[in-house]
């Protein structure tokens, strides 16, 4: 069930929210700026949340705290309030939070505990979704064969439902699957499916990505050419929508392919390009990759003090963010080596070769043992020099002959295939000719049972009718108990949450001395009273959906007497209310502006312990319900109304009053009349 918030009560609604618990966005002015004003246009609960859910999507990659926290709370609210789509679509956005932190297990298994509960069972685009991020991070596991089957099945998803683009980023995906399996013709070919499609939609965003899976492709076959093409066509698509750090990843993959071919001033230029957008983006992770691969660039153009700075700045930055690969350590104790600084190349190398061989990098073992061995060889050290050259021949040795292994069951394989294929292939044509016989002779005998199974099953489904309809029935009947105890519980647990904030504003109180912010409070807590009111009517009476008038006046205008310690001796109140029972929708505002009207009655119509009355009247006249609450206090008078305009009730009122449509009438003179004119109502179905 939808409780409605009107434009101007989102912030209360904010505050409602961060009393039960959910994390405030503190600080974060670049988040808040947008949801205040896109949430702005939400109507119902479930519209604000969904308005979180697309706000800490798009914010993922800049605000990723930011997003952590909104869609915590969204998360929270949506449990809260039972809204099971919802918090089906802020977990889902959970798990592309943790796959954009590197977390690729947690997204798994979020992604997965989701498609396992059927939690997308009415939108197939959000099981797509789902489904696609499973098979991502299957296919980092390198799970290939579950993730190629979790991606046709999100392809055919897509087809249903006819989404062009959606069926490009699922060849994509495919084609990341066939280049890890080896499978290069089918990789390039499922690109050249997904550019076309991207090009029929003129999705630029989807054209770089897949030019940046073919130049990958490219690149693996050692065909520098093509890669370069692919990369420049992702390049040129990421600039013409603004893609910052796309531009960066394509000026990084082409300055790797121009070192590769040798061209490490356009390799450097490249990285160079990329290292300063992404220190403005403050990327430190790319900075420090970048920065090694400049350093690698310098090293052989004989740039070494450039490089060594560089190097210096990738090793500092990733030990800043984590860990550093044993690579850029040993490149580091190289460069010192090449300036002659011993003591520092001995140094880092040893931490290096160290750091290899614990994540078992042979090359890397290598590289460092060899330069080891001519740093101590230059300073003397001929017996550590002797040392690490025997690891630097034995580490050779051994990639030697794990190289060799690899090639040697590679044909091994290769040969059993054809030879199995060979096999096959004879078996087959052997088989061929029995094969027909066989399907006449069985397709006759499956005929007749079918026809005799036909008119078996014919005979028992006419017995078994009656009794399926008769148990059908039963079933209905006690869905709808447990469905109305579960919506009975559902406003239970409502108002029990609402009378704890009411509580906490209360305890709060206890605190304050007499003064605006004390009277604050008690305003915010008669606010949450008066819709906790609501909810106790609903699941104590026999009508879920509606709320009778009278007697829900009656309770909310005895708590304010209560609230304000007014006797009734000295105010009377008098209700004329008709006989009338109006739906949630209209009677949470409506309690609102009533709660509002009588209270300013009761603060500032009778001051000094003055006598008086206050009338609250409330007529269904014809398509309209008049609303009306007067007292025969001192009235407004000017300074009063400047007042009245200026205070949060009043804005209070009059943002409830456009949701119900209502026309308002202020008159003051001999007391205060306020007259409301509701168009827009419901009563209970």
């Amino acid at each position: 069930m939808d409780i409605l918030f009107s434009k101007r009560s989102i912030i209360y609604f904010l505050i409602c929210i961060s009393l039960v618990g959910i994390k405030q966005l503190n600080g974060q002015t670049e988040m808040v700026n947008p949801l205040l004003q896109e949430i702005n246009q939400a109507t119902s609960l479930e519209d604000t949340l969904n308005q979180m859910i697309n706000i800490a999507e798009r914010e993922m990659d800049r605000q990723r705290t930011s997003a952590n926290d909104l869609i915590g709370s969204t998360i929270q609210l949506a449990t809260l309030y039972n809204k099971k789509e919802t918090l089906s679509r802020a977990v889902l956005v959970l798990a592309k939070l943790k796959r954009s932190e590197g977390k690729h297990r947690q997204a798994l298994a979020l992604a997965d505990s989701l498609l396992k509960s059927n939690s997308f069972a009415h939108d197939a685009l959000l099981e797509a979704d789902a489904r696609k991020l499973k098979a991502n991070m299957l296919s980092r596991e390198d799970a290939y064969v579950e993730a190629e089957a979790e991606f046709k099945i999100v392809l055919t998803i897509y087809e249903a439902q006819k989404d062009t683009n959606g069926i490009a980023f699922t060849y994509r995906g495919l084609s990341s699957i066939a280049r890890n399996t080896g499978d290069f013709p089918m990789a390039l070919d499922y690109c050249q499916k997904a550019i076309a499609l991207f090009k029929q939609t003129h999705n630029d965003q989807g054209l770089a990505n897949v030019y940046n899976s073919m130049g990958i492709l490219y690149k693996d076959k050692m065909d520098w050419d093509k890669a370069k093409e692919a990369y420049q066509e992702a390049l040129d698509y990421h600039q013409k929508i603004g893609n910052k750090a796309g531009v960066a990843n394509a000026y990084v993959n082409l300055g790797g392919i121009a070192g590769t071919q040798k061209d490490e001033v356009s390799a450097i230029e490249y990285f160079e390009k990329a290292l300063s957008i992404f220190t403005i983006l403050g990327n430190q992770r790319a900075i420090a990759g970048i920065s090694y691969n400049v350093s690698v660039a310098q090293k052989s153009q004989g740039q070494l003090e450039k490089a060594l700075q560089n190097n210096q700045l990738s090793y500092n930055t990733f030990q800043a963010i984590g860990k550093v690969p044993p690579p850029v350590i040993i490149s580091l104790g190289e460069l010192h080596a090449k300036l002659g600084n011993n003591e520092q190349a001995g140094k880092y190398l040893k931490i290096g070769i160290s750091k290899a061989e614990e994540s078992g990098q042979m090359n890397t073992i290598k590289n460092g043992y060899n330069v080891l061995s001519q740093t101590y060889a230059r300073i003397g050290d001929y017996k550590s020099a002797w040392e690490a050259e025997i690891e630097f021949k034995n580490t050779s040795d051994s990639l030697f002959n794990a190289e060799m292994n690899t090639k040697y069951k590679e044909l091994e394989t290769t040969y059993e295939v054809k030879e199995k294929d060979s096999q096959i292939a004879l078996l087959e044509a052997q088989k061929k000719q029995q094969r027909k016989t066989q399907f006449f002779t069985l397709g006759i005998l499956l005929l007749s049972l079918m026809i005799g199974f036909l008119l078996w099953n014919l005979s028992r489904v006419r017995k078994k009718a009656n009794k399926l309809l008769e148990i059908q029935k039963m079933e209905i009947e006690e869905k709808n108990e447990r469905n109305e105890l579960l919506l009975r519980e559902i406003h239970h647990r409502v108002k029990n949450n609402l009378q704890f904030i009411s509580s906490l504003l209360g305890l709060q109180s206890e605190h304050l001395e007499e003064g605006a912010a004390l009277s604050v409070l008690k305003e915010g807590q008669d606010r949450v009273y008066s819709m906790a009111l609501i909810h106790q009517n609903l699941y104590q009476e026999d009508n879920l959906t509606g709320i009778p008038v009278n007697e829900y006046l009656q309770k909310l205008t005895e708590n304010l007497f209560y609230s304000y310690n007014i006797s009734p001796d000295r105010i009377h109140l008098k209700l004329n209310i008709d006989e009338v029972n109006l739906d949630v929708d209209t009677m949470v505002p409506l309690g609102l502006i009533i709660n509002e009207l009588v209270s300013n009655s009761l603060k500032y119509a009778f001051p000094k312990d003055q006598k008086g009355f206050i009338i609250v009247s409330l007529k269904e006249m014809g398509d309209q319900i008049e609303l009306q609450v007067s007292d025969n206090g001192i009235g407004l008078g000017t300074t009063g109304e400047i007042a009245l305009n200026e205070s949060f009730g009043y804005r209070l009122i009059h943002a409830f009053k456009s949701q119900l449509e209502a026309d308002i009438n202020i008159e003051s003179g001999q007391g205060t009349t306020v007259t409301l004119k509701i168009q827009n109502y419901k009563k209970a179905s």
